[in-house]
């Protein structure tokens, strides 16, 4: 597996800088950018998720809204990650904290939910399933970069206190179809799930609108937002019906989804040191 794939966020970064790459005057400057964000070390980026979302379980509403907050330093050589993030649903607010660790053959992953007062120990292994993916760059590059022709440039605005140029496009519902099954997402929601998903659960998801900035001075990427929210109404329901079918408890489960946006900011290029988090003891 390689450490790409391995780091959720520098696999984000990936696809995004690969759809940049379309034509005229955005393809020079995600050309451009590409080539910086490719050679970096480490950075920072915050996150901000919202989620809309509505469950009806024996005839009762329950509001299931969803904010999460936080952010993540990400570092390549040596490959490590942390998270630290605040999640609050239905008022409820909880802090999740991650840790990874890259290793020859896999990654290991600490997780704590409650501020890192107790961790619990995963690992992801090496092994074939990650060779049956079809990704690759050459045929991710000729997919995504059908998606550039949408964007357009709308003006500046201030990113980490620094003039941006914002881009606004979309990814249509066929290129994520083509970019989810290239990347094996199928199989992989299936093996966390430990769920059967059908052959055409990526179907008719719909588009996702993306807003991208680039800074003026430096020339990296600094912002993206997604509107994430026609794909996972369409994807939501669908696994957890499947997730509720595997339980067997014959109880009825109506989830509805209004919303999804996610907005991701990077800053700290090349000056993200990440380490052990003091409560975690391990060797």
């Amino acid at each position: 597996m390689k450490k790409a794939k391995r780091i959720l966020v520098f696999a984000i970064l990936a696809a995004m800088l690969l759809l940049l790459c379309g034509c005229g005057m955005f393809r020079t400057r995600a050309a451009k950018a590409a080539i910086k964000m490719s050679k970096l070390d480490s950075l920072h980026a915050d996150v901000e998720m919202q989620i809309g979302m509505g469950i009806s379980l024996l005839g009762q509403d329950v509001n299931a809204d969803t904010a999460i907050t936080g952010g993540a330093d990400i570092q390549r050589d040596p490959e490590r990650v942390y998270v630290n993030l605040m999640a609050e649903v239905a008022g409820f607010e909880q802090n999740l904290l991650f840790y990874g660790v890259g290793r020859d053959d896999g990654f290991d992953v600490y997780s704590s939910a409650d501020s890192g007062d107790s961790w619990t120990k995963g690992s992801v292994e090496d092994d074939d399933s990650s060779k049956n993916s079809k990704a690759d760059g050459k045929s991710l590059f000729l997919l995504l970069s059908e998606s550039a022709a949408s964007f357009k440039e709308y003006g500046k605005e201030k990113v980490n206190g620094s003039d941006a140029i914002g881009y606004n496009g979309k990814i249509t519902s066929d290129e994520l179809r083509q970019a989810l099954e290239l990347a094996n997402a199928k199989q992989a929601l299936e093996e966390s799930l430990d769920v059967e998903l059908d052959d055409d659960v990526f179907e008719d998801l719909g588009d996702v609108p993306v807003s991208i900035w680039i800074d003026v001075k430096s020339g990296m990427i600094v912002r993206v937002e997604m509107d994430m929210s026609d794909v996972m109404q369409g994807l939501v329901p669908v696994l957890v019906d499947k997730a509720m079918e595997k339980t067997d408890v014959g109880i009825g489960v109506d989830t509805k989804v209004y919303e999804v946006t996610v907005s991701i900011t990077l800053s700290e290029f090349d000056a993200v040191q990440v380490t052990k988090p003091t409560t975690l003891n391990i060797g």
